[in-house]
């Protein structure tokens, strides 16, 4: 699946708007959550938990929005079930049962290399990555391209 990659200057001025605390609805509406290391993997919620694989035109179970959170971070909700992503049980899930209080649903967007970014959990201080295959939230090493996402309009 392709679909365009935001630029540079619009990256930017997103993952600004979005992790600085500004508001999210002024930046853009959903948004594909694309890894670097496989490309053709996308977030998604398609069989019931959360994966990163190639998706579908359509799938609402890859789009994604990003709202306002104390402390410069953000929820990540899923725009086909309304579910947020997060890690309060141990794995990485996207349920619909969150408390605004769980950092463990918080997550911040660090600059990687170019126009990728890793997203790091409040609670735990691990990162998203697919390093070994499923979605896992863990340490990672500097240069994991497992661990870098871009955005897609």
């Amino acid at each position: 699946m392709s679909r365009p990659v935001l630029a540079r200057s619009a990256l930017t001025a997103l993952l600004a708007a979005v992790w600085a605390g500004a508001s999210f609805a002024a930046a853009a509406d959903f948004l594909w959550i694309r890894n670097r290391w496989q490309q053709d993997a996308y977030l998604n919620i398609e069989p019931g938990y959360v994966t990163a694989s190639d998706v579908e035109d359509g799938w609402q179970s890859a789009q994604w929005t990003v709202i306002d959170a104390p402390g410069g971070f953000a929820w990540i909700q899923n725009r086909w079930t309304g579910c947020y992503l997060h890690i309060e049980r141990g794995k990485v899930e996207c349920t619909t049962d969150v408390q605004r209080g769980w950092h463990s649903a918080q997550w911040r967007g660090e600059a990687a290399e170019g126009n990728f970014f890793r997203l790091r959990n409040r609670w735990k201080n691990c990162y998203l990555n697919i390093e070994r295959g499923p979605v896992t939230c863990g340490g990672i090493k500097a240069g994991w391209h497992s661990a870098q996402w871009s955005v897609e309009e």
